[in-house]
């Protein structure tokens, strides 16, 4: 393993050591019930953080990195990988693993390690349900990792070219007032999405802040986790779309295209009550 990743870890198990001593100087144990809950919150969540950060580094991350360090010139590298990490990722990091842990060099590790902490795009699990890759309880940086990976091979990318529109792609048509073109492709409607972010327009502009909370809600509903605490079923497009019309007529989207995922749920058990588990 690279050595970097091994300062960083101990930095992040570090961290939370000299959090525990400042919090109680006087032992480790001593003195642990005066604690406040905010305290032995923000303690459980660090140790949480260290926990999975050790779990990436182990696996894929370790693997990821690796390659990183080897061949920096693969394709499953963007080009602002190798920027120098920003401020705001250092900070981001501090706050995730404790002050003392050091971050990267790079802007694209400091993206991998935030990411280990928010949900996949719809994009990389449509790539990887088409390759039948296990989405189960993925991050977005491990989906967008194993995605380039399964992109960077030629016959891959063919593949995945020409297959059919996914529902969600076909999807983005309807939303925008368009009739879903007969035998369309993944491919073409990633060229239409292309299309409409390049487009100058103010309407389209909005309208696509829109799509990205449409698509990302989407997704949330039906994170297994998320479903599991939310006591529901699978949301199907067609009821989800309704459930979010009602919120778009009833003015409880914002400009930014932004809702409450409770406001959502109300109106899927309302749609169809059985929805609940």
């Amino acid at each position: 393993m690279d050595i970097w990743l091994l300062i960083a870890l101990g930095l992040c198990v570090g961290g939370i050591w000299q959090y525990i001593k400042h919090k109680n100087p006087d032992g480790i144990l001593q003195g642990m019930q005066d604690r406040t809950e905010a305290e032995l919150d923000q303690l459980n969540e660090l140790q949480q953080n260290a926990h999975k950060l050790e779990e990436a580094l182990i696996g894929w991350l370790g693997e990821k990195w690796g390659l990183a360090d080897t061949d920096p010139v693969s394709p499953i590298f963007p080009p602002w990988y190798f920027d120098p990490v920003t401020q705001n990722q250092e900070k981001a990091l501090k706050d995730m693993f404790g002050s003392d842990f050091i971050s990267p060099n790079f802007k694209g590790k400091a993206s991998d390690l935030i990411g280990l902490f928010y949900k996949p795009d719809q994009e990389e699990i449509d790539i990887l349900k088409t390759f039948k890759v296990n989405t189960k309880g993925i991050c977005q940086s491990e989906a967008c990792y194993r995605a380039a990976v399964l992109l960077s091979d030629q016959d891959n990318r063919e593949m995945y070219k020409n297959k059919p529109a996914s529902q969600m792609q076909k999807e983005m048509y309807r939303f925008f007032g368009e009739k879903v073109p007969k035998g369309l492709t993944g491919e073409q409607a990633e060229a239409y999405k292309n299309e409409l972010e390049e487009h100058e327009s103010e309407i389209i502009e909005d309208r696509l802040s829109r799509w990205e909370s449409f698509e990302d809600g989407f997704v949330e509903i039906n994170d297994p986790e998320a479903r599991s605490d939310y006591g529901l079923k699978k949301v199907s497009l067609k009821i989800y779309r309704e459930a979010y019309e009602r919120l778009e007529h009833t003015g409880r989207i914002d400009d930014t295209g932004m809702f409450d995922i409770v406001d959502l749920m109300e109106e899927l058990v309302d749609i169809q009550p059985s929805i609940l588990k």
